[in-house]
Order: structure tokens, then C-alpha cells, then sequence
């Protein structure tokens, strides 16, 4: 694998290196907004839309970690049951914490979708993400395509739950490590076989 000094991992800085997280990842904005069956709005469309994950019936123990174990990276996922996502809308909900230690190349977590699915039909990516101002840059990492890595980055750079949305334009072929490097043809999203942080 290819060394990178990035962290490959959604995240919130807490004390240092230790970082916990909590998300629910879904393609929420993703589909075109259209007038289908009667139902018209953006909150109409997002709730048929496909989820993810949405953590509330014990899923965290299905999606797996890499690291840079040798070098002291660690990382443990864990489910949490939160009521701050009050402020937008959700009683109660349970997310998807983290709790890691980046060392050398870094760390991250993912899941494998299987079976692959297709996003062709979508417009994008959207999560809900705790962010605390860290200034830490985090990684998406796209599976697709026969192996083929595409990635995108974004910045904690907020406080508090901020829903994030990542258009499919913003994606680009992952310089830091591909399964096969001859691979390099885009997104096709006809078959998304796993996503990671």
C-alpha cells in the first residue's frame, strides 16, 4: 500500500490524537427532486431515498477497520444512542461513534455493499457529521467500478451536527492507493461495492 500522511477516517478531534465520530450516511439529496405520485418537495423525496446505514438496529459491528497497526494506529467502533440531533428534527438516534489513534499512513472505516448497488440515478452523497472545529482533513473513499478507488475531502471546520453533501463531481481517481492502477475511467456508480472513511 501506498504510504499517505492524510487520515482516511470521518472523524471529531477530541484531546489531540483521540478522535470520536458519529455518522449516518445516506444519499439524502441525491436524487433529482421530481413530482412523482402526487408527492412533491424536497423532504417527500429525501425520505425514499436509500440509506446506508442508519445504525439503529446494531449494523457498526459489520463494517471493518484498517490501519497502520505496526505503527500504532488503532480505532474502535461502537454504536451510541444521541438526543443532540434534536436541534434537527430527530428525538433520539443512534450513530456510529469512533474512537482512534492515527499513526503512520493512517486508519480508517467502511463497509462492503453487497450486493453492489447502483447510484446512477443519484446526484451525490449526503451524512450527518459532529464536527468540533479541528481543522482535521477527512477522506471519503468510493469503491467502483471493478475496484477502481475514487475519494474526495472535506475539513472539520464547523461546530456541532452539520448534514454534509458531496456531489459525484467532486470525486476523483484516489492517487493514494488503487487495487489495480491501470484502472482510472471515472465513476460509473452502476455497481458501488463499498465506501469508506
Amino acid at each position: 500500500m501506498k504510504q499517505r500522511n492524510n487520515i482516511t477516517l470521518l472523524g471529531v478531534m477530541i484531546v489531540g490524537a483521540l478522535l470520536v465520530y458519529a455518522f449516518m450516511a445516506n444519499l439524502a439529496f441525491a436524487k433529482t427532486l421530481t413530482n412523482t405520485e402526487g408527492v412533491t418537495g424536497t423532504t417527500a423525496v429525501a425520505a425514499s431515498l436509500p440509506i446506508i446505514d442508519d445504525f439503529e438496529s446494531g449494523t457498526v459491528g459489520s463494517w471493518f477497520t484498517y490501519g497502520d497497526w505496526d505503527n500504532g494506529a488503532s480505532i474502535a467502533n461502537s454504536e451510541l444512542l444521541t438526543n443532540s440531533l434534536a436541534s434537527v428534527g430527530s428525538v433520539s438516534n443512534t450513530v456510529m461513534m469512533v474512537e482512534y489513534n492515527s499513526a503512520g499512513w493512517g486508519l480508517g472505516t467502511g463497509t462492503d455493499l453487497s450486493p453492489f448497488q447502483d447510484w446512477s440515478t443519484y446526484d451525490g452523497l449526503s451524512f450527518w457529521f459532529y464536527g468540533t472545529n479541528s481543522g482535521t482533513e477527512f477522506k471519503i473513499i468510493l469503491t467502483d467500478n471493478a475496484g477502481e478507488r475514487q475519494a474526495t475531502k472535506f475539513i472539520d471546520d464547523f461546530m456541532g451536527w452539520q448534514k454534509l453533501y458531496f456531489p459525484w463531481q467532486v470525486f476523483y481517481w484516489d492517487p493514494d492507493f488503487q487495487p489495480n492502477w491501470d484502472l482510472n475511467d471515472g465513476l460509473t456508480l452502476t455497481a458501488v461495492e463499498a465506501i469508506a472513511f
